[in-house]
């Protein structure tokens, strides 16, 4: 009796890689959306930190009758990460004690709010400036800038509301002193001219 060889279905080499390259097509789709959802995540995470540290600040004003400068509140804080920006991407050994920028002086008298009675509710204490996305060169080369992707900044106001505030509405203006220099005024601060 002759030995019938049955021979096993499988994929061609053609049929291989036509699905690979559906299969890449795919993914080359969907990683902007991946992407936009990864920064969308980071400014999420950003805001409850900028809203721990509001939390921190009312609870000591609540305590002490006064607004802690930014050195205390950096003291105070135990979980460092509320300190720090997820879009940070300085390695950990570059990075300072905070991601956030927190202003020493406030407008329109341009006093240090730690020494002040009563702070306004819409003065911005904080600062994250880690979402604007800015592309960098690599190490020892200077780049030039280019115009933000995502053109907001973070603020966290004294109120303890987060929001986002478009950097064309950010004034400059001259802190008078012994020691001149610039300042930024937000919007809603008392001093804010409209352009």
């Amino acid at each position: 009796m002759p030995v019938i060889k049955r021979v096993r279905p499988a994929f061609t080499l053609l049929e291989l890689l036509l699905s690979l390259v559906i299969v890449a097509l795919l993914l080359a789709l969907t990683f902007p959306v991946f992407q936009t959802a990864r920064r969308c995540s980071r400014i999420a995470v950003c805001t409850g930190h900028l809203r721990q540290l509001g939390l921190a600040y009312s609870l000591y004003a609540a305590d002490y009758g006064r607004y802690p400068s930014p050195l205390q509140i950096v003291k105070q804080v135990e979980d460092r990460r509320a300190l720090q920006c997820p879009a940070d991407l300085a390695p950990p050994a570059q990075r300072t004690a905070s991601s956030y920028t927190f202003r020493s002086v406030l407008p329109p008298t341009w006093e240090r709010y730690w020494e002040l009675p009563e702070v306004d509710g819409q003065i911005v204490l904080a600062v994250c400036n880690q979402h604007l996305e800015r592309p960098t060169g690599r190490r020892g080369e200077t780049v030039a800038l280019a115009a933000p992707r995502y053109p907001y900044k973070l603020a966290l106001r004294a109120s303890g509301g987060v929001e986002q505030i478009h950097v064309s509405k950010i004034r400059e203006a001259a802190v008078p002193g012994d020691r001149p220099r610039m300042a930024r005024v937000y919007p809603g601060e008392p001093g804010y001219q409209e352009r």
